[in-house]
């Protein structure tokens, strides 16, 4: 870790999100996707042109709308239809991908599109049974590890022996917590909530971690059991310290129901991380 980073007040999470400040030009097309999706009198179009200048984004973008996940295969050959096919909560989730400056896939950690898709189709999945939007469930699935991918990228040599190290009694958030003050999840909540991001998918995505509750708010509540889906279709590697059976109570799962939801998750999955990484 460099002592440029120790020295920033706020330590790592403080410092990187001051680094996604300074956005170097090769990201700003994804930044102005952020903005105008944010923009409430935008549309397709206009979405599709900001889009337009980021060849990795746009790419990813025609991918997955062409993936069997969206039934269309083949017939998505304009970034515009892509937008229309996704949505803009995905688009979003996207752009951010990007726009935290992971262009290409080898500057992502391994397995971070596989453990995202997989929590995206269990949480599109489970969303509706809490009340949530499946929309805002596949962005909070899709992004919910990109503070590892953040934490990874900046300080791989010391955060990779820190995940190996992580175990179900020790998880990776706790070992974060006391190495840098703050973890992978509340890293990604700040990060997204800069961006303009709604408050209640950083905060879904901020909370994941802690136990599952039928109190919970719903987007977190179908998080927790998107994730828990993904789990159970042996998509998560890794110790996990998440209780997978509190999380689909929470997220109102019946064990008669969860056999034939883990293979759509798998299904689901394998459709949209074949589509990204193609």
């Amino acid at each position: 870790m460099s002592t440029a980073v120790l020295d920033v007040p706020g330590g790592l999470p403080a410092a990187l999100l001051h680094e996604l400040e300074q956005l170097p030009p090769a990201r700003a097309a994804a930044l102005r996707v952020l903005q105008v999706v944010d923009d409430p009198s935008s549309g397709g179009t206009e979405v599709a042109d900001a889009a337009a200048s980021d060849p990795a984004l746009t790419t990813r973008m025609l991918r997955m709308a062409n993936s069997p996940y969206y039934g269309l295969s083949g017939r998505v050959a304009s970034t515009a239809f892509a937008v229309t096919v996704l949505g803009f909560a995905t688009v979003r989730s996207l752009a951010a991908v990007s726009a935290a400056g992971f262009v290409g896939d080898g500057d992502l950690p391994a397995g971070f599109w596989a453990r995202g898709t997989a929590a995206a189709a269990g949480t599109t999945l489970v969303a509706r049974r809490v009340g949530a939007d499946p929309a805002e469930g596949f962005c909070a699935g899709i992004l919910h590890d990109l503070g590892t991918a953040l934490l990874y990228r900046h300080d791989p040599g010391v955060h990779g022996a820190l995940l190996a190290r992580a175990t179900a009694e020790e998880p990776v958030e706790r070992l974060e917590q006391a190495l840098y003050g703050g973890t992978h999840a509340s890293l990604c909540a700040d990060v997204l909530g800069s961006w303009h991001f709604p408050e209640r998918l950083c905060t879904a995505i901020g909370r994941h971690h802690e136990p599952p509750s039928a109190g919970a708010a719903p987007l977190r509540r179908a998080l927790q059991g998107g994730l828990a889906l993904a789990a159970l279709a042996d998509r998560l590697p890794g110790p996990t310290d998440l209780d997978v059976g509190a999380a689909l109570e929470a997220a109102l799962v019946p064990g008669g129901e969860r056999r034939s939801l883990v293979a759509q998750v798998r299904r689901g999955g394998d459709e949209l991380l074949s589509a990204l990484r193609a």
